[in-house]
């Protein structure tokens, strides 16, 4: 969307092309594929942050550079002569706060895997950040972590929402949640709260199809105990 409105050229590591990412936009600016795709886990994510390392030398080329995720600033030593702009989302969470919690989701043989991983990527993502001119974080809970985990500061430019397209009407009896069915999501804890109400509010979610499986294992673990709970999906 960004380069999209800026005209600007953009860099991906790989592209579906039915990502909804692509779909009803032009991009009138260059396109960078780096083609780093794969379908194994752990090289995949290698291959992305060896493909933005080695991979942008284009980059000198221009003025201007905006980084977005975790493996993109990885890039930022082919551009040490233009403006750096990083667009943080944030931090890498399986390298900080929640690294035990990633590990022990992991059989036990793929946990050393992750571990090295983390610790090759660690210091390479840290150097990279610190070289950024400008460092924006999309929410006030993201420039916390950039703080604590990275010790930097951060600007907060909130995700596009064209807010004159809606106005408030009323409050009604359920509460909406577009969070993605994932533990770190703590989608659970509304559940329960909605459980424990005296009334007949109604607890709405509403998610993507990509995450089915996990969806269908979270709705598994409340059967038979949220009578109200309502899903829809996109």
């Amino acid at each position: 969307m960004l380069a999209q409105a800026q005209g600007a050229d953009l860099c991906y590591g790989f592209k579906f092309s039915n990502h909804p990412f692509f779909q009803n936009i032009a991009l009138t600016g260059r396109q960078h594929d780096l083609q780093s795709y794969s379908i194994l886990p752990g090289w995949k994510q290698l291959k992305l942050s060896l493909a933005f390392a080695n991979r942008t030398t284009f980059l000198k080329d221009y003025d201007k550079a905006m980084y977005s995720g975790f493996y993109a600033p990885l890039a930022v030593h082919n551009h040490m002569q233009g403006l750096n702009l990083y667009y943080c989302h944030t931090p890498p969470r399986f390298i900080y706060d929640q690294r035990d919690y990633f590990i022990a989701r992991l059989p036990f043989w793929q946990r050393p895997i992750l571990e090295w991983f983390i610790n090759y990527l660690k210091p390479q993502y840290e150097a990279a950040v610190a070289q950024m001119d400008i460092i924006v974080a999309n929410s006030e809970n993201v420039r916390n972590r950039i703080a604590a985990f990275l010790g930097k500061e951060a600007i907060i430019v909130y995700p596009p929402c064209d807010t004159e397209s809606f106005i408030w009407c009323n409050q009604s009896d359920y509460y909406l949640s577009t969070a993605r069915l994932d533990p770190l999501k703590r989608v659970d804890r509304i559940v329960k709260a909605f459980l424990k109400l005296n009334g007949q509010e109604r607890c709405n979610m509403w998610h993507d199809l990509r995450i089915h499986i996990r969806r269908n294992l979270f709705l598994d673990q409340i059967n038979g105990r949220c009578v109200v709970f309502q899903l829809f999906t996109l």
